[in-house]
């Protein structure tokens, strides 16, 4: 499938974009997930990536959407050094527009003074991040219902100075006032994993 670019935006999130995003979010854990998750933690991260979530963690940092034409197709967030609930449509995924997102979130961060970039990657995500230079820190989990447990990755990256590269030139960012950062504390905070498969 040829993937025009210059169609999609990377813009930031908008209260009103909250309804869309939740759908896309869970119609992608829905589509990804089983086959490398148990119900019960499939039914963790519907609940966890709630609309109350998404809408919090959107005002603590800053969330950047792929819009066409008003329709929402991928998402992801940085909340002081770390990059939360990467997820790219499933009829997306493959185009590069995961790579895309992470490039603007990463570019954001060195803009911020953040020099080593956290995340939590789910089972699906993992070779997506591999293959974008981040590193496996430590295997986790976390307990779930019925004994079971959902199994996630602490990954990191150094961020270097970063540069626009061809490849992103199509893609147009739209213009965004400053927005507070604010660190997080890591412990006691369950993954916020992303899609597989969204480069």
């Amino acid at each position: 499938m040829t993937t025009r670019m210059a169609e999609f935006t990377i813009r930031k999130f908008k209260e009103t974009d909250l309804p869309a995003l939740t759908a896309l979010i869970h119609k992608t854990i829905g589509a990804c997930y089983p086959g490398h998750y148990c119900r019960e933690a499939i039914h963790f991260f519907l609940r966890y990536h709630s609309e109350d979530t998404i809408l919090e963690d959107a005002r603590a940092g800053c969330t950047l959407v792929l819009d066409r034409a008003g329709r929402v197709f991928g998402t992801g967030t940085l909340i002081g050094d770390e990059i939360q609930r990467l997820f790219v449509d499933p009829v997306r995924q493959g185009e590069g527009f995961g790579r895309h997102l992470m490039q603007h979130l990463e570019r954001a961060a060195v803009q911020h003074g953040i020099r080593t970039i956290q995340l939590d990657a789910s089972l699906p995500a993992k070779p997506f991040y591999d293959r974008i230079g981040y590193v496996t820190i430590t295997a986790a989990s976390l307990p779930v219902e019925n004994g079971r447990r959902l199994d996630f990755f602490k990954m990191q990256k150094i961020l270097r100075q970063c540069v626009r590269s061809p490849r992103d030139l199509p893609l147009r960012v739209a213009s965004s006032r400053p927005q507070a950062w604010a660190m997080v504390p890591r412990t006691g905070n369950p993954p916020s994993p992303s899609t597989a498969g969204s480069a």
